[in-house]
C-alpha cells in the first residue's frame, strides 16, 4: 500500500511530528510526504532521515497549479490513498474534483481537532469542510472526542469516521526514570506556551503553594504567552520554585527527571500526545478533564483529572500526590507506563493501515 500524506507546512507541531514517526517506523506501508507551502524543522529533519518528500511552495490561491502537480504526483508514484491532514482551504478546494475522477485514489481526511478548532466557526470553512469530508472516502479522527464533534458539526454519515488514537515511540522516553527525591515533588510542563494551554492556571495553583517550596515545577517549550508568563511568576515571588528553560529538544531528560507531569489545556483539546509521551517516561499525569483527556488519563489509576478549570482545585491535587506514599506513586507510575503502551506508534500504524484499506474497500 502507497500513501501520500499531504501537509500545508513543515514546521514543529505535533502533526509534523506524527508524520515523521509515520515515516520512520512503517514497515509494511509505503509513506510518502507533501509539504505544499513551505518546509521546516521536521520537514528539513524528514528529509535528514532520507524520508521522501516533496516540497512545493504553493499558497491557499493557487489551486489550479497545486491540483495538477498533486494529480501529477498521485499518478508517477501511484499511490492508493491520500490523507489531508492540515486544514488548508487549498487542499479542500483542490481535493474535491479530484476524489471525484481519480477513481483509483482513496482520499481520507485527517481530523487532527474537534469540528470548530479545524473550521475556525467561520461558515464558509464550514461549507467546504462539510462538502469534502462527504466526498471523501472516510475520515480518521484522533479520538472518540474529535468523532463525536466532526459528526455533529458536519452531519457525515457516521460509518465514515474512523478513530485512531495517535501514537509515540514509547522506546523513546522509557528510560530509567528517577525516584522522586523524599518529600518532594518535581512538576513538570512541556508544549506551546499559549493562552489555551492554561499555563497560566497552573502558575495560580503554585502560587497558592508558594510556601511549599519542596513542590518545583520546569516549563519547557516557547510560545507568544511566555513573558506574561514569566512576569506573573517574578510578582508573585514564584522565581525559587518555578523555571523557565524555553523550547527544548530533550523533552525525555526532562521527564526522566520528574514525577508528576501536569497538563492544565482549559480548551477542548483534540488528544494530548505529550501527555502519551510523559507515561511512557512513567511520569503520573494531572489534566483538567476537557476535550479527549478522560480518554488518556484513567483517573485515580494513572493519573488525575480535575473536574473543573480552577487553581485551587489543581493545587489540592498536587498537594495530594506530595502526601501520596512512597508504594502508591510507585504503583501508579507503573500503571502510566503500561497504560502509554496501548499508545505505541506500532498500534497508531496497525491501526491506520486497516482503517485506510477499510475506506479504500468502501468507496
Amino acid at each position: 500500500m502507497k500513501i501520500l500524506h499531504l501537509l500545508y507546512a513543515g514546521g514543529t507541531g505535533g502533526i509534523e511530528k506524527l508524520c515523521k514517526d509515520i515515516g520512520l517506523y512503517s514497515k509494511d506501508v509505503e509513506n510518502h510526504f507533501l509539504f505544499a507551502h513551505t518546509g521546516g524543522k521536521l520537514y528539513e529533519e524528514m528529509s535528514g532521515a532520507h524520508l521522501p518528500v516533496y516540497l512545493y511552495s504553493y499558497g491557499n490561491k493557487d489551486i489550479v497549479p497545486f491540483r495538477k502537480e498533486l494529480r501529477r504526483l498521485c499518478e508517477k508514484l501511484k499511490v492508493d490513498a491520500v490523507l489531508i491532514h492540515h486544514p488548508a482551504p487549498l487542499f479542500w478546494i483542490a481535493c474535491m474534483p479530484l476524489i471525484k475522477s481519480m477513481k483509483q485514489t482513496a482520499f481520507l481526511v485527517y481530523a487532527h481537532n474537534n469540528y470548530e478548532e479545524l473550521t475556525g466557526k467561520k461558515a464558509w470553512k464550514r461549507l467546504l469542510y462539510n462538502k469534502l469530508l462527504k466526498k471523501a472516502a472516510g475520515v480518521v479522527a484522533i479520538s472518540e472526542f474529535v468523532k463525536s464533534s466532526v459528526i455533529k458539526g458536519s452531519k457525515v454519515n457516521p460509518q465514515k469516521v474512523h478513530v485512531v488514537y495517535n501514537g509515540v515511540h514509547v522506546e523513546d522516553y522509557a528510560g530509567v526514570n528517577s525516584i522522586r527525591p523524599k518529600g518532594s515533588l518535581r512538576l513538570l510542563y512541556v508544549g506551546r506556551l499559549i493562552e489555551k494551554k492554561g499555563v497560566q492556571v497552573l502558575l495560580e495553583a503554585m502560587e497558592r503553594l508558594k510556601e511549599k517550596e519542596e513542590i518545583t515545577l520546569s516549563v519547557v517549550g516557547d510560545g507568544s504567552y511566555r513573558m506574561t508568563l514569566e512576569a506573573y511568576v517574578k510578582d508573585k515571588g514564584l522565581e525559587k520554585t518555578v523555571t523557565f528553560y524555553g523550547e527544548q529538544r530533550d523533552v525525555p531528560a526532562f521527564m526522566q527527571s520528574s514525577d508528576v507531569f501536569v497538563h492544565p489545556a482549559i480548551w477542548e483539546e483534540g488528544f494530548g500526545i505529550t501527555l502519551i509521551e510523559a507515561m511512557s517516561a512513567g511520569l503520573i499525569c494531572v489534566a483538567f478533564n476537557r476535550g479527549a483527556l478522560n480518554e488518556i488519563i484513567v483517573n485515580g489509576t494513572t493519573g488525575y483529572l480535575v473536574e473543573e478549570v480552577d487553581a485551587d482545585k489543581l493545587s489540592q491535587t498536587i498537594l495530594m500526590l506530595l502526601d501520596m506514599t512512597d508504594e502508591r506513586f510507585m504503583e501508579m507510575k507503573a500503571m502510566a507506563r503500561k497504560r502509554a503502551c496501548g499508545f505505541s506508534i506500532e498500534t497508531l500504524l496497525e491501526q491506520l493501515k486497516l482503517t485506510v484499506k477499510e475506506c479504500m474497500d468502501g468507496r
